[in-house]
């Protein structure tokens, strides 16, 4: 709908076709390197960090030489903390304070279970994160995962709801937890 004015459409593995009149073409990264278009002016790439160093956004740089390339990510690094190879510049103008007072976000009340001791977990060299490993051993408890629980039994109003897990060791353990309280969930994992 934010893009109507520019005629948009789409290209999909089993489609016939496309508009070629159409100023915005959407598409998947495969679809795209399997699709003969015209050099676009600008490439627009979602969570550019997920698929960076795969050759498909590789073979994009390759393919359209003067195309400008956006990639949108909230972690625009490295695992060195070095910007992505190939972009010139981090824009980090809108914050998300900004984003819901300008109406694209809904405004989010965050809760938080029990205050988590992390000052014996090791942080990686490179990337200055907690490492997994290090973290599984002060997060994956019993009285953390029921405070989890616990609170979205006095706060979720029974909505359907996103509980993110440190690995999928932990999403067990959630799962178990939320189970074992009457809530029915399932695990999603790349």
């Amino acid at each position: 709908d934010k893009f109507i004015d520019l005629n948009p459409d789409f290209l999909q593995g089993d489609s016939e076709g496309y508009n070629k009149e159409s100023l915005l073409l959407v598409a998947t990264l495969q679809t795209l390197l399997n699709t003969e278009i015209e050099e676009p002016k600008i490439v627009l790439i979602d969570e550019v960090h997920y698929a960076y160093e795969s050759d498909y956004i590789q073979s994009l740089f390759l393919r359209f030489p003067k195309a400008i390339f956006i990639g949108l990510s909230a972690t625009p690094v490295d695992d060195k903390n070095f910007l992505l190879d190939g972009f010139d510049a981090i824009i980090d103008d809108y914050q998300t304070a900004d984003l819901i007072k300008l109406g694209w976000l809904v405004p989010f009340k965050v809760f938080s279970q029990m205050n988590i001791d992390v000052s014996n977990v090791k942080l990686s060299k490179t990337t200055g994160d907690y490492q997994d490993k290090s973290l599984e051993t002060e997060i994956i408890k019993p009285d953390i995962n029921f405070s989890i629980v616990d609170n979205y039994l006095k706060l979720g109003e029974d909505r359907k709801f996103i509980c993110f897990a440190l690995n999928k060791i932990h999403c067990a353990a959630l799962q178990l937890a939320f189970f074992d309280n009457g809530i029915i969930t399932e695990i999603i994992s790349a």
